[in-house]
């Protein structure tokens, strides 16, 4: 068998620099929930709201008292 001759040209063969991988592949990603995403933008919605109401609800106030003491004179 040493001196026998193959029927494929040395070049055609298949060697080692002919093997296929697979590309790199990235970091794993986190599991995907959207309703965890849904339910932080809720609370940070509400709680803008809170805020906000709050603030209204102190200028209403204020508006009370100076309407007080704008019937007062």
């Amino acid at each position: 068998m040493a001196g026998e001759s193959s029927a494929v040209p040395t070049e055609d063969r298949v060697g080692l620099n002919h093997l296929q991988t697979s590309p790199p592949t990235g970091p794993e990603s986190r599991p995907h929930n959207p309703q965890e995403s849904v339910a932080a933008v809720e609370v940070q919605a509400t709680r803008g709201v809170l805020l906000e109401n709050r603030q209204l609800v102190t200028k209403r106030e204020d508006l009370r008292l100076q309407g007080r003491t704008g019937f007062e004179n």
